[in-house]
């Protein structure tokens, strides 16, 4: 009787230690689950917070791409008046040319706004973008900003090129206060003149001048249209996506 007496209270112990364990069990448990829970929260509501950043982000670049579409179209033309004005030159051919000459001083390149996605790669907070076809879209137009800065540098090297040319030709103390009214050049009662008229250096000239306006026309406002393109759609997405 004794025997079966502790047996029964070995087995009572054995019953109590079991239900410490399984609420030791489940509370550890639910306290992961409860953890798994709260981080996916916490990432749902930091991706949603990166994908706003990105969309204010886009919209700048948007506006910027738009403008110096706008203005690489006028100095494209400009380009091509200089062009012609060498090549075949009117009355009045000299002022005329400083009067081409002048819009050519200033160039526009794309800069991107980076805030988002600079953050994103030094935090390692891609991750976060689980949707493929978001993170995919988000990479893909990043890499083609990186082109499109890398084509505007280009071109930043060739208008160097143009303007060690150009200052050998044209006196910019003649000029200098007619940069922003250059309008006024065309009706000037004396003709300016040029720093040389070697032909050799002329046509030096123009080759710059075509060299510039081939690479802005044909190569980075092609850039910059298309650019401008994949920032509305990825606007679109995000928008979609996350609204």
């Amino acid at each position: 009787m004794e025997r079966q007496r502790r047996t029964k209270k070995e087995n009572k112990k054995f019953g109590e230690h079991f239900f410490d364990f399984l609420m030791v069990f489940l509370a550890v448990f639910l306290g992961f689950l409860a953890e798994n829970v709260r981080e996916y929260i916490v990432d749902r509501n930091r991706e949603k917070d990166y994908a706003h950043s990105l969309i204010n982000d886009l919209k700048e670049d948007d506006k910027t791409l738009k403008d110096d579409i706008r203005n690489n179209a006028e100095l494209i033309a400009d380009y091509g008046e200089l062009l012609h004005e060498i090549k075949y030159p009117s009355s009045n051919h000299v002022n005329k040319l400083y009067y081409y000459f002048i819009p050519t001083n200033y160039y526009n390149v794309f800069l991107p706004v980076q805030r988002t996605i600079q953050q994103l790669e030094s935090s390692g907070s891609f991750r976060l973008f689980k949707d493929v076809n978001i993170s995919d879209s988000i990479a893909s137009y990043y890499n083609n900003v990186r082109n499109t800065v890398d084509q505007g540098s280009t071109y930043i090297r060739y208008f160097d090129y143009y303007h060690s040319v150009s200052s050998q030709v044209f006196s910019y103390a003649q000029v200098d206060s007619f940069f922003y009214s250059s309008k006024q050049i065309l009706s000037l009662p004396y003709p300016l003149a040029l720093k040389t008229k070697d032909p050799q250096l002329i046509d030096l000239l123009y080759s710059k001048v075509f060299i510039l306006k081939f690479i802005l026309e044909n190569n980075y406002e092609n850039e910059l249209t298309h650019l401008d393109k994949q920032a509305l759609s990825m606007i679109s997405l995000l928008k979609k996506k996350y609204s």
